[in-house]
C-alpha cells in the first residue's frame, strides 16, 4: 500500500517511533518524605501485628511474616553437631548385618555415589554392644556412663545422607539438603518461633575454636529467609566474641580518630555533591 493511500484514507504513514518526554527522576528521600503517611500506617498495622503474636505465644516475633502459627512451647532448642565426630556405628547403631560382612566388599546396593573413587572393605564396630534401660536401647562400649542415661535419649535410626563427603553432607544435616543456600535449621526455628530479646539475636553459633564445619559459615544460612535469622558466630576461643569490634593491633588510638574523621569526611562531600542519593 502506498503513501498517497494512507493520505486518501486521512491516514499518515508511520515516520518512526514517537518520543515521550522521560518522566523526572525522583530521588529516595523525596519519594519517602512524600509517601511517610501510607509507610506510618503499615508500619502501625505491623506493629499491632506483633502485639497479637506476642501475647499468643509469650514470645516476641522475630520480625515480619514471622512463621508462627500455634503458641510456641519450646524455649530454647541447643544443636550440638561433631562434624566428623565419632561414628554412629561405634556408639549408638548397632548393626548384626555389619558384622556378618566385616572385611568384604559392598555388593548390590546401587550406584556408588562416594566422592574418592571405589570404597574399601566394610569393618564391623570394634565396641560390643548392649541394650540398656527399660527402652532396650543399644549403645556400645564406648560411652558406658551415656548408656546409663539411655531412656532420657531420643535416638533417630531413620534419618539418611545422600553423600559421604563431608561438606554436602554436612549441608544436609544443617538445612536438609546437599546444595548450600537453603535455611538451616536454626534459621528455621527462630523464624517460626521469634525471639524472647529484640535486642539480641535468638539464632546463636559457637563455632569450634579449631577450625569452621565443611561449609564454613553456609551451615548457619538464613537462605531464602530474611537475613535477621542466620546464625550470629561467637568465637569461643578467648579472644574478641564478635569479629571486627576493636581496633587492629598497631593502629595507634591517633591514626584511628583519623580514619574515622576521614570516613566522615568523606560521606559529607559525597552527601553535598549528591543531596538525593543516600
Amino acid at each position: 500500500m502506498s503513501n498517497d493511500s494512507f493520505r486518501a484514507g486521512r491516514l499518515e504513514p508511520f515516520s518512526g517511533l514517537v518520543a515521550s518526554p522521560p518522566a523526572p527522576l525522583v530521588p529516595r528521600r523525596h519519594f519517602l518524605s512524600g509517601s511517610s503517611g501510607g509507610l506510618a500506617s503499615v508500619a502501625f498495622a505491623w506493629l499491632l501485628a506483633r502485639e497479637s503474636t506476642a501475647e499468643t505465644s509469650g514470645l516476641a516475633p522475630a520480625g515480619a511474616g514471622s512463621g508462627l502459627h500455634f503458641p510456641a512451647k519450646a524455649k530454647r532448642v541447643v544443636q550440638i553437631f561433631c562434624s566428623g565426630g565419632v561414628s554412629h556405628l561405634e556408639t549408638f547403631d548397632q548393626k548384626p548385618e555389619l558384622e556378618r560382612l566385616d572385611g568384604k566388599s559392598l555388593e548390590g546396593m546401587g550406584e556408588n555415589l562416594g566422592f574418592f573413587g571405589q570404597p574399601g572393605m566394610l569393618m564391623k564396630s570394634v565396641y560390643p554392644f548392649a541394650k540398656h534401660g527399660e527402652s532396650g536401647s543399644w549403645v556400645s562400649s564406648l560411652l558406658p556412663h551415656l548408656a546409663s542415661c539411655a531412656d532420657d535419649l531420643c535416638f533417630i535410626h531413620s534419618m539418611v545422607a545422600k553423600s559421604n563427603n563431608h561438606t554436602p553432607a554436612t549441608f544436609q544435616m544443617n538445612s536438609g539438603f546437599t546444595l548450600n543456600g537453603f535455611p538451616c535449621m536454626g534459621a528455621w526455628l527462630s523464624y517460626g518461633l521469634g525471639t524472647v530479646n529484640e535486642d539480641l539475636p535468638a539464632f546463636v553459633v559457637l563455632p569450634d575454636p579449631r577450625g569452621q564445619p565443611a561449609g564454613g559459615s553456609i551451615n548457619w544460612t538464613s537462605g531464602f529467609l530474611p537475613a535477621n535469622h542466620q546464625g550470629v558466630a561467637f568465637r569461643t576461643d578467648g579472644g574478641d566474641p564478635i569479629a571486627d569490634l576493636r581496633t587492629p593491633a598497631g593502629l595507634s588510638p591517633a591514626d584511628r580518630v583519623a580514619d574515622l574523621r576521614l570516613l566522615r569526611d568523606m560521606n559529607s562531600d559525597f552527601a553535598r555533591l549528591h543531596p538525593g542519593d543516600t
